[in-house]
């Protein structure tokens, strides 16, 4: 005969069931706020094809500071205007348009977003390295010239020891007040 208490095994049971779909729904908020915080990249206002472009025109044609500074510069949609006169892009979106032609018109500068970052303590200059010395862009920024879309990240990570291992290589100062300011 029942009676209309539950047995200990029937409450441990539905408490097992309980715990267990808690625990799972920790579990999916945890992830989801995990998979959020996740860095997806910059998104340049503009699609840029590296690859159509370095075959034609070297680096400095739109990073004008490679030879004369400390940042290379980021493109002036000027120099990009001479051979296109609308948007770039098979399909670009009425933001693009109209953003495109307030920077020909020189209204706006174009909102390029950085991959490439050094802490604020570091001194690089591109001059030094670049027109100095010779490096080749690729060393360490990677073979941006096959990207056909923009990246999202940085196609090499800016390491010190990469740094270290190349001024080693070329006997070049090692002294750590040369680029820690």
């Amino acid at each position: 005969m029942m009676t209309g208490t539950t047995s200990p095994r029937t409450a441990a049971s539905w408490l097992s069931v309980v715990a267990g779909v808690v625990f799972g729904l920790l579990l999916v908020l945890v992830c989801a706020g995990w998979l959020g915080m996740q860095d997806r990249g910059v998104v340049q206002p503009f699609p840029y094809n590296h690859a159509v472009h370095t075959a034609k025109a070297k680096c400095v044609l739109c990073h004008r500071g490679v030879r004369s500074g400390a940042h290379a510069g980021l493109p002036d949609l000027t120099i990009c205007a001479q051979c296109h006169a609308t948007a770039p892009g098979k399909h670009p979106s009425a933001e693009q348009k109209a953003l495109w032609k307030k920077v020909v018109d020189g209204k706006e500068v174009p909102p390029w977003q950085r991959l490439y970052r050094l802490p604020e303590h570091v001194y690089f200059s591109h001059r030094r390295h670049v027109q100095i010395g010779g490096l080749a862009c690729e060393t360490c920024h990677g073979d941006m010239g096959k990207q056909r879309q923009p990246p999202r990240r940085a196609l090499r990570k800016l390491k010190m020891r990469n740094c270290l291992g190349c001024h080693e290589e070329k006997h070049v100062t090692q002294d750590c007040t040369a680029c820690h300011r």
